[in-house]
């Protein structure tokens, strides 16, 4: 990971079709996200959830940057998302462990109220 000036250091590309990376604050507690109308659609989305209580990150802010790329600031719920936890417990097989896809529904049971 690298360090930029504003103090967030890199964390990875995103998967998301309009491109862009996601970034953590030094103190762990934000994660900055870049991309394009995907990740507006995707914020928007986002808020309304969490002000129906769902168990997503807040949005903290968000604007364009300099070069142009939107961009959103949310809390951070942890150092892995449900997909990293996901991947990261495939371990080489197709078969997911138990603590995750219990996870995955108690995510799915809120989405679902």
């Amino acid at each position: 990971m690298n360090e930029n000036e504003n103090g967030w250091r890199f964390v990875k590309q995103r998967t998301a079709a309009d491109d862009g990376a996601v970034y953590v604050s030094a103190d762990q507690t934000r994660y900055r996200r870049t991309g394009g109308a995907e990740l507006q659609a995707e914020a928007a989305f986002q808020r309304r959830i969490a002000d129906l209580n769902y168990p997503v990150p807040h949005v903290l802010e968000e604007g364009v940057t300099d070069e142009g790329h939107y961009y959103v600031v949310e809390e951070s719920l942890g150092d892995k998302t449900l997909h990293d936890q996901a991947v990261a417990a495939l371990n080489g097989s197709r078969h997911l462990a138990d603590d995750v896809v219990d996870t995955a529904a108690q995510v799915a049971v809120q989405l679902l109220r």
